[in-house]
């Protein structure tokens, strides 16, 4: 549209942004560059953030809780399955040792072929699911933001349509 009318108001800068921001950041920053070009638009930049959007040290949780188990689900904000875990993994496994130490060699294999993998890749799944939660929280919180940013420019310079 903007090649073809060369209608380069700040209402077709906005709605090419809005639009661009849809596609990927790469063609976002492009547009920008090569059709707005303007200080008054940078408030903007939060929807090319929004597409880029990675929770950081997101590999870090898992790695936290595959070394100790909990402590990665702790870390994402939910206590009470961390501190569940971070007892109920190491303790089964010492319950599996002590059976063993005891001769219960057959309660030993039953409860740690059993408990102890589950439990162990259960909490590491757990903590995916709960980065993955605290991801979509953070990036919902960071869209509300944009929205309002976009929004006061709506306001300044809305969008007319022409047929």
């Amino acid at each position: 549209y903007v090649n073809e009318s060369k209608d380069t108001t700040n209402s077709v800068k906005i709605l090419g942004l809005l639009i661009k921001s849809e596609i990927d950041s790469l063609t976002y920053s492009n547009f920008y560059s090569e059709y707005v070009n303007d200080s008054s638009f940078k408030c903007m930049d939060c929807l090319r953030e929004l597409t880029n959007y990675i929770l950081p040290h997101k590999k870090g949780y898992i790695i936290a809780s595959t070394l100790f188990p909990g402590f990665g689900t702790m870390l994402t904000g939910d206590v009470y399955n961390g501190l569940g875990s971070m007892i109920l993994v190491p303790g089964s496994v010492l319950a599996v040792v002590n059976l063993w130490k005891g001769g219960l060699y057959y309660n030993a294999i039953s409860w740690g072929y059993a408990l102890v993998p589950r439990l162990y890749m259960g909490n590491t799944s757990l903590t995916y699911e709960k980065v993955s939660q605290l991801e979509r929280r953070k990036l919902a919180k960071l869209s509300n933001e944009c929205k309002k940013l976009y929004s006061s420019q709506l306001i300044l310079f809305p969008i007319l349509y022409r047929m």
